[in-house]
């Protein structure tokens, strides 16, 4: 395995559930922080997804993809991107999820009935997704942040606007504060038209 490309939606603001991710793999051992990369989305669906990466795979040229995701969904994930891949590069998808469904007791758990049928209506939905959808290329995708690794990410210096806004604030509150009128030009000013009347 060369590279390991970690997806994770928004949670917070600013903040994505890929960032957690990278942060617990890392801790799991010594990887290069160069074959760490970083999708930070807001795709709804497994089809979006696949739409956002796939294309950075064939742009990688790359030929076997090891897709980690939920046990109950893997039949779908598979046939999804595998199709929109076109073959290359090729999905192998595993369960590495903590999941609560059990294939082997699913008829006894309440819970196990209801991800089982959610999971069946979708895989029949994919296929009505999947009808006559063309094969996706590296130029094909509608992701317009930079997917950059671990490494890239701290050499960029990425703009704090939270941290900006009370400086912004204060700025905006001087300019918009009346200034105080010198009292003393006024008065030579009403001196001098007065003696202007005069004469």
């Amino acid at each position: 395995m060369d590279s390991v490309l970690i997806l994770g939606r928004r949670v917070f603001k600013d903040h994505y559930n890929a960032e957690f991710y990278a942060e617990d793999l890392m801790k799991q051992g010594h990887f290069d922080s160069n074959t760490v990369f970083l999708v930070r989305h807001d795709d709804a669906s497994t089809l979006e997804e696949a739409r956002t990466i796939i294309p950075w795979f064939k742009s990688r040229n790359a030929d076997t993809v090891l897709l980690v995701t939920a046990m109950a969904a893997s039949k779908r994930v598979a046939r999804i991107f595998n199709t929109l891949a076109g073959g290359k590069p090729h999905f192998i998808v595993t369960n590495g999820v903590v999941d609560i469904f059990y294939p082997e007791s699913w008829l006894i758990n309440r819970e196990n009935k209801k991800t089982w049928a959610k999971e069946w209506g979708a895989l029949f939905l994919s296929y009505l997704d999947l009808w006559n959808a063309d094969t996706l290329s590296a130029t094909d995708s509608a992701y317009l942040n930079p997917i950059r690794s671990l490494a890239e990410e701290r050499r960029v210096d990425f703009v704090d606007l939270q941290k900006m806004l009370p400086s912004v604030k204060r700025k905006i509150d001087t300019l918009s504060t009346p200034q105080p009128t010198d009292s003393s030009s006024a008065d030579t000013n009403k001196t001098d038209t007065s003696k202007t009347t005069t004469k």
